[in-house]
């Protein structure tokens, strides 16, 4: 019984330690862009992240007319490469190749081609 006891300590205390050297804060935000000719900036401030899924939704659980475009540091209409069909998901990892390194989300821009069509992210740091 001592034995199983110390067990469940060592692997409580393992996972604790996990948790505190690399806490992980999440969120989620919905961005629209109500114009069809200007690409906006998904934020305006510094807001880094390791992973982030975008999802083809102007709200919730509404599903964009159309198609709407990512694209990162170019603020052009029409320079916006990523594409995200309504509904569907797009997911940008930092993997072993940038060496831990994060993503700004300033610098991503949205282009939509129908008024008020947008993205759900939902995004880890």
């Amino acid at each position: 019984m001592k034995k199983l006891v110390l067990s469940i300590f060592i692997v409580a205390v393992s996972v604790a330690e996990a948790f505190a050297q690399s806490p992980a804060a999440i969120g989620q935000f919905v961005i629209t862009n109500t114009s069809t000719t200007v690409p906006i900036q998904l934020v305006t401030t510094n807001l880094q992240f390791t992973s982030a899924t975008f999802k083809g939704l102007k709200f919730y659980q509404q599903t964009n007319t159309t198609a709407v475009n990512l694209g990162f540091g170019n603020s052009t209409n029409g320079y916006q490469g990523l594409t995200i069909d309504p509904g569907s998901f797009l997911t940008i990892s930092c993997g072993p190749a940038r060496g831990g390194s994060v993503y700004n989300m300033s610098n991503i821009w949205l282009d939509v081609s129908t008024a008020n069509d947008g993205v759900v992210i939902y995004y880890e740091r």
